[in-house]
């Protein structure tokens, strides 16, 4: 039996509409995780920015190293998980955009604490903005919201940018984690 031109057409764009979905729900399986993670980290870390300034930066390099170890062993189980390679980009990425952090946050200096406690987290959000090209929308709209919140609190909250940072920044990674995890169990 033949099969219509149109019909065929339809066919193989369903395909690839399971084919997105499914790659999509890969990635968000991973990436709630290593979201859910960073979240607490900030929450963490801004609670302790806080509550004792002087312990700041310590707290801050342990809990970005704890943090780091936990994405790389996350991914790493994930890639095993799935019998796949490690694309090389990712990390290349995730390296890019740490060196630039540390180039400018050297540039800028240790003076402007504010400017630096709201870089880090928008520099990581304009990263999820670009990985929102690639995976999915979620991730673009994660970023731009976060981000607006982050400025908001930076311009309008004073002494009380630390905690907000770690509600906001922290908050809302813990919650998109959450929902990721859910979307990448739905059929």
């Amino acid at each position: 039996m033949p099969i219509d031109p149109h019909e065929a057409a339809a066919a193989l764009g369903d395909v690839a509409r399971i084919e997105q979905r499914t790659r999509a729900a890969l990635y968000y399986g991973g990436s709630s995780a290593i979201m859910a993670l960073w979240g607490i980290a900030w929450m963490v870390g801004d609670t302790i920015t806080y509550a004792s300034p002087r312990h700041a930066e310590l707290a801050w390099l342990i809990i970005d190293a704890i943090g780091a170890a936990g994405s790389i062993v996350i991914a790493l189980a994930r890639v095993r998980a799935r019998a796949r390679n490690w694309d090389w980009r990712i990390s290349a990425a995730f390296l890019v955009l740490m060196g630039f952090g540390f180039l400018w946050q050297f540039l800028l200096g240790g003076q402007q604490w504010r400017e630096i406690s709201v870089f880090w987290p928008t520099l990581f959000m304009c990263g999820y903005i670009l990985a929102g090209l690639w995976i999915g929308r979620f991730f673009i709209l994660c970023g731009v919201v976060v981000t607006a919140l982050i400025m908001a609190g930076y311009l309008w909250l004073g002494p009380l940018l630390p905690l907000w940072l770690g509600f906001v920044g922290g908050g809302s990674l813990i919650l998109g984690g959450l929902w990721l995890r859910r979307r990448a169990a739905l059929p």
